[in-house]
């Protein structure tokens, strides 16, 4: 009830951008689990059919897509993995016109297994995916207006 007590205080347009968030998020993690990822890569370009979620406010920064996602993720039933982040994350800034990129890096475990990680990046800061030690990882891929696997 406290939860729910918070969400109803918050602006408008912070209680919307949660919305947004927490409904991309659930779509993306369900397309992670049940099509192959090229499939869902073409579904999540074709964001642009989205803009009009975003018509009216043009106050969304970077940090407040960053808010919403993390917020989000905490509310989403089970561990809501970095690429569900990082793909919801790149969606609310395309759907907002902000600039962004959308990295997926591997690094060399302890084990000498490969670990991947996703993060997103606006204006060289990161806004979803920040890791202490995000240097040892190597991007694999870049793109700023959408996703190149």
């Amino acid at each position: 009830m406290k939860k729910l007590y918070r969400f109803l205080k918050l602006p408008r347009s912070d209680q919307k951008l949660f919305l947004q968030a927490y409904i991309l998020m659930m779509l993306v993690r369900l397309g992670l689990l049940l099509l192959p990822f090229q499939k869902l890569q073409d579904l999540i370009l074709k964001t642009n059919e989205l803009r009009f979620l975003g018509e009216g406010n043009h106050n969304v920064r970077a940090k407040d897509i960053a808010l919403s996602v993390i917020r989000s993720a905490k509310l989403s039933p089970g561990e809501v993995k970095c690429l569900a982040k990082a793909l919801t994350a790149s969606m609310l800034m395309k759907t907002y016109g902000l600039p962004y990129q959308t990295k997926i890096g591997v690094a060399k475990g302890e084990k000498n297994n490969l670990e991947a990680h996703a993060w997103v990046e606006s204006e060289g800061k990161i806004v979803v995916g920040y890791l202490p030690d995000l240097s040892r990882y190597v991007a694999m891929s870049s793109a700023g207006k959408g996703l190149i696997l």
